[in-house]
């Protein structure tokens, strides 16, 4: 997996307009003591992350869940 420096917002655009698969990530809420705030958000694709939720468990089961939508070739919505 590799973490490109640019940010998700560069990344989201540039992923659209070529057309290749991604999931926007987005933290919607938080609970105690967390390193991102809600709102924090990060683009996937099936080998690159663009920015971060704040890393640990959180963070990767985003990108597990994210990877395996990519590989469903879901397109749509999703909240967990």
């Amino acid at each position: 997996m590799t973490q490109a420096p640019e940010a998700w917002h560069a990344a989201l655009n540039r992923l659209q307009l070529s057309g290749t698969p991604h999931v926007l990530a987005t933290q919607v809420t938080s609970a105690g003591s967390t390193p991102r705030e809600p709102g924090a958000r990060m683009v996937i694709t099936a080998d690159t992350i663009f920015d971060t939720l704040g890393g640990g468990t959180f963070e990767w089961q985003t990108i597990s869940a994210a990877r395996d939508f990519l590989q469903q070739g879901s397109a749509g919505f999703h909240l967990e």
